[in-house]
């Protein structure tokens, strides 16, 4: 699909997901499918009589890089838009395609804050991070947790996570003995186990994503901790 030309008869959807960066590997993966089913919608007549024809931002779950893919794709007389890895990539780009009147499908990104500023065009099809709390603490109880460590990255999806899941857990009586955030791309996580472990927490739970989180992972396993580690 990528790099045919358009027609008056085609229909162009843009595709913004990571396609560089620590996340390159899953957004090429939504990418793929993406134009695989644009190809089995063309193999089947189309839309309307028109061909779909894929455009691909490069989000690179960077909130500037996200942006300004967001403008070009919008610039390109696109018909809509199918992305969103990263929510704090994804939440920049919400006005754009609002105030272009471009509709957006979400098929990943999950951030609550996605909600709220949703200008009415926007279609997320992933559950939200209250689903995903629920989750995780009916997990938590299940396993007779009591003690709880958070870590989180700072950004839009994973501080998200983190917070609605440190409200909920507290508000049950339950005790969260570190909230951690940590720089993506560190290498050395050598004093965040150390803090960790100094805490004694019965569960671990990494609200990031997964490149850096199976670095961390490793980490606190070298360092002897053997507790529960649960990955959002």
């Amino acid at each position: 699909m990528l790099g045919q030309v358009s027609t008056a008869a085609d229909l162009k959807i843009g595709i913004m997901v990571p396609t560089t960066g620590s996340e390159a590997t899953y957004g090429k993966d939504m990418e793929n499918a993406i134009n695989l089913a644009a190809d089995e919608i063309n193999k089947a007549g189309g839309v309307l009589g028109m061909n779909i024809v894929t455009m691909t931002g490069d989000a690179a779950c960077d909130p500037q890089q996200a942006t300004a893919a967001a403008s070009k794709l919008v610039s390109s007389d696109i018909a809509g838009v199918v992305g969103g890895y990263c929510s704090g990539a994804t939440l920049p780009t919400m006005k754009i395609y609002g105030d272009a009147k471009v509709p957006l499908v979400i098929p990943a990104a999950n951030s609550t804050k996605l909600i709220d500023i949703n200008p009415g065009n926007a279609f997320q099809i992933n559950s939200t991070g209250f689903d995903q709390v629920k989750t995780a603490v009916s997990l938590f109880e299940e396993k007779g947790i009591n003690k709880l460590a958070i870590i989180h990255q700072g950004d839009g999806y994973s501080e998200d996570l983190a917070k609605l899941t440190r409200e909920s857990w507290t508000a049950m009586g339950k005790e969260v003995v570190a909230y951690e955030v940590v720089n993506k791309g560190e290498q050395d996580q050598s004093a965040l186990v150390t803090r960790i472990k100094s805490k004694a927490p019965d569960a671990v739970f990494w609200t990031a994503y997964y490149a850096d989180g199976s670095l961390v992972i490793k980490q606190l396993r070298q360092g002897g901790y053997r507790n529960l580690i649960a990955v959002g």
